[in-house]
């Protein structure tokens, strides 16, 4: 919640960074923490929470980088070690968190217009799911002097569409309700009409099936796309 009402409201997050673990930790020390010495792939899905709360706070507190050079030079390095760490999560996922089935979406497949991505538990889908988040807000706001390895680095629209997928092939109702900004984000980036009603039967699928109210972020994003679905 504390991730989203940040995100949502171009602030940090209430709860300090620092409070996750002991005042004054080294971003080192806690990425060790997450990685080596919390137990469970579920503290493994924290990780990627601690994640996203660390790209909204170097996102939405970086000041003033147009005019202020130290600012500047301050948000691209905080930019660039949270890049690799964020792709650090993604290429060390233990074998939890990895999907049990992936394949792409079929180029005609006007029904079903997202890759398949099916994992075994919600930590997993709602961890991959927010790693998919962090990944598009720090490509939204890449400072341009950094430049990406273009073999390894994907698109923002490859991340919107794992999004869409995962939300779309996961049925466990804690994790839609977890996973229903990170949906909306991606929803957010889609411009093909296939891909918004796909988008809206996933949301009232959720309503319907766990209860969970979407018609208001549905109801949004069809404001936003502009158009008649």
């Amino acid at each position: 919640m504390d991730v989203w009402g940040g995100y949502l409201s171009d602030n940090c997050t209430k709860v300090p960074l620092d409070r996750w673990l002991s005042s004054h930790v080294p971003m080192s020390t806690a990425v060790n923490l997450f990685k080596n010495e919390c137990k469970g792939f579920d503290a493994y899905a924290n990780y990627a929470v601690f994640l996203s709360a660390s790209v909204v706070n170097v996102i939405n507190g970086r000041g003033d980088t147009v005019s202020n050079p130290d600012a500047r030079a301050e948000y691209v390095a905080r930019w660039k070690a949270l890049w690799d760490l964020v792709e650090d999560w993604y290429n060390s996922r233990p074998i939890e968190m990895l999907p049990l089935l992936s394949y792409p979406a079929s180029f005609d497949d006007y029904d079903y217009p997202f890759p398949k991505v099916l994992y075994g538990n919600p930590p997993a889908v709602n961890g991959n799911q927010l790693y998919h988040f962090c990944a598009i807000r720090l490509l939204q706001e890449k400072p341009k002097e950094v430049r990406l390895n273009k073999k390894s680095a994907k698109s923002l629209i490859w991340h919107a569409r794992q999004i869409c997928g995962i939300a779309a092939s996961n049925s466990h109702h804690g994790a839609w309700i977890n996973g229903l900004q990170p949906l909306w984000v991606a929803g957010k980036l889609m411009s093909h009409p296939s891909e918004h009603r796909a988008i809206l039967s996933v949301l009232a699928r959720i309503e319907n099936e766990s209860g969970w109210a979407t018609k208001w972020r549905a109801d949004e994003l069809k404001e936003y796309w502009g158009a008649e679905i």
